[in-house]
């Protein structure tokens, strides 16, 4: 995906999370990953909690969520002092889906956990307001992924 696309992404997954009124964009990072310091896309309050956002996007009909992009952002987040989210894209057509995860850290490890899993246009069609769970492991920890779907009107 080029700097472009990813610009593309953002605008619309903002676009999306302005029409909800629980989140509200504070600050958005120019220039983001480009540099130590600027780490993650946005920063978004959800009922006076701090989140930092990731935004991923892609026009294929799945998104894989995978350990290490969770694990990514959850060490991003704390660096800072906030709550991981990150903001799935998925556009299909004329369809525009946002997943909106949240991430949790559990203390106890389940070997029997994948490593990630799969968003796909079916399942976020279905899930349009409503929330489900996944769970996603390294080697070493184990995460609890909390998934809202909008979609864009």
């Amino acid at each position: 995906m080029s700097r472009k696309d990813g610009d593309k992404f953002e605008a619309i997954a903002e676009k999306i999370l302005n029409k909800h009124s629980k989140y509200k964009i504070i600050s958005t990072t120019i220039n983001s990953g480009a540099f130590w310091h600027s780490k993650g896309d946005r920063v978004v309050t959800v009922n006076s909690v701090r989140f930092l956002v990731e935004i991923k996007g892609t026009r294929a009909e799945k998104y894989r969520v995978t350990s290490k992009i969770t694990e990514k952002i959850w060490n991003e987040a704390f660096d800072r002092n906030l709550m991981p989210l990150l903001l799935v894209l998925v556009v299909k057509k004329r369809k525009k889906y946002l997943a909106v995860i949240t991430i949790m850290k559990n203390k106890k490890i389940n070997e029997k956990i994948n490593k990630s899993f799969v968003l796909t246009d079916e399942k976020l069609n279905e899930m349009i307001g409503q929330y489900w769970t996944e769970r996603v492991r390294t080697d070493e920890t184990d995460y609890s992924l909390r998934i809202e779907v909008l979609k864009e009107d």
